[in-house]
């Protein structure tokens, strides 16, 4: 017997019972070992356009309520009624009894929500994951990073390819009176014509959301440090460039032969040639900025754009300046919280109505070309669209209209103003201040 043996064997007639008591009962079966589940993936609700944009909510598994008359924070009191159920799987339905849009149709069934964007009338909502922001400098203050997404490939759809396929049934050719081939009905489930130009569209879709932060997003970048923010600097195209509203875009689909449209696909095709719920932007490089409507409203998107634009870009990049009465003090405080800048870089100009314009001789200067980027609010158009070549116009209902005035049109007349509170943009500012 060894000396390590012998030692045991003493030490157990030692302690007799009580061995077991101190060492445990002795198992027959083999140890089990659990492998460390990975940390699950948050889903989170974010409020990517509304005067009160940004706000987010974590989404675990189980019923959200949110809109009209749900105690949730989301949206407003106009904000249309919808319900979101997480399953334990983390997929997500909506169910909603109003005319709530997804990607620009309206659902009254259950539908599953994946990347698009919820229309609830004065706020508009993305379903994502939770992650931190990327990093878009390094700590020597150059761009180690750039958020702004290769442009889609054209991909040309040819019709001849879908002809055959799309052509009408020999029922189909025999015309009823008053009745046009684009009103009959057809069979929904051979549509590839239809779901290749949805397919393409798709892409362009996802371009346009993704070529800038939406407002969660934003808030982040604002609340890491430097090393996330200050990406968009002069002379890359989308510096001074900054997003007013979400709302539906004109989009040709790729269509080498148009007028080959089969007769009962050209209306469908038409419905679809949008862009739905994407930003509608404001270029300051090239043209002022009108912000028509209520007065709170107003601030809400000049605060908001005052924020993207300090959070994109670097602060020696943009100065602010502001022309407002006396009686308007309180109204932009928050403006005096952010950097003015060094005085250097590109001048971004707010005016508190018309009036301020008038009364400090500055229309000539804003005719005047690279004078930097004018932002006027009022509550009337009065003769803004002759200075500015873009105006915001907010109604009542919490909706808006994005006027071109350089082109003559309306860019888009249904969308969703993109603004920020007064407790949001107190809270990015404090983060641009390390406070």
């Amino acid at each position: 017997m060894s000396e390590s043996a012998a030692l045991a064997k003493a030490l157990a007639a030692q302690l007799g019972t009580d061995l077991d008591r101190i060492l445990g009962s002795e198992s027959t079966e083999a140890p089990v070992f659990e492998m460390a589940e990975a940390p699950p993936v948050g889903l989170e609700l974010r409020q990517v356009a509304g005067l009160n944009a940004g706000y987010t909510q974590s989404l675990p598994p189980g019923k959200h309520h949110f809109g009209t008359d749900s105690n949730s924070d989301a949206g407003d009191a106009r904000t249309k009624a919808f319900t979101l159920t997480v399953t334990d799987d983390l997929d997500v339905f909506m169910t909603t009894d109003v005319n709530v849009r997804i990607d620009g149709i309206v659902t009254k069934t259950k539908t599953r929500i994946t990347r698009q964007v919820i229309d609830a009338g004065s706020a508009r909502f993305v379903v994502a994951q939770s992650k931190p922001p990327a990093r878009r400098r390094g700590g020597n203050g150059a761009r180690v990073a750039t958020t702004k997404p290769a442009t889609p490939t054209v991909q040309r759809i040819r019709i001849s390819e879908f002809l055959e396929e799309e052509a009408p049934t020999p029922s189909a050719k025999r015309r009823r009176f008053g009745k046009r081939g684009a009103d009959r009905a057809t069979d929904q489930t051979q549509r590839p014509l239809i779901d290749r130009i949805l397919s393409v569209r798709a892409d362009w879709v996802q371009h346009e959301r993704n070529r800038f932060p939406d407002p969660g997003l934003l808030k982040q970048m604002a609340m890491a440090t430097e090393d996330h923010r200050g990406y968009l600097e002069p002379g890359d195209d989308d510096f001074a460039v900054v997003p007013v509203a979400y709302g539906d875009l004109t989009w040709q689909p790729p269509i080498d032969r148009p007028d080959r449209i089969p007769a009962q696909y050209v209306a469908e095709v038409q419905q679809h040639s949008i862009l739905p719920s994407v930003p509608l932007f404001a270029d300051l490089k090239n043209g002022h900025l009108g912000i028509v409507g209520n007065r709170e409203a107003c601030l809400a998107v000049a605060r908001q754009i005052a924020l993207t634009l300090r959070v994109l870009s670097p602060v020696d990049a943009i100065t602010f300046s502001l022309l407002r009465s006396e009686g308007a003090v309180n109204d932009w405080a928050w403006l005096d919280q952010l950097s003015a800048g060094t005085g250097m870089g590109m001048p971004i100009m707010f005016f508190d109505g018309m009036r301020q314009v008038s009364e400090h001789g500055m229309r000539q200067s804003l005719i005047e070309p690279d004078t930097g980027g004018g932002i006027i609010i009022d509550d009337q158009l009065h003769d803004i669209p002759s200075l500015c070549g873009t105006v915001l116009e907010i109604q009542p209902s919490g909706s808006a209209a994005l006027l071109d005035f350089r082109r003559g049109s309306t860019t888009t007349r249904v969308a969703t103003p993109l603004g920020f509170d007064p407790e949001t943009t107190h809270d990015i500012s404090q983060y641009l201040r390390g406070i």
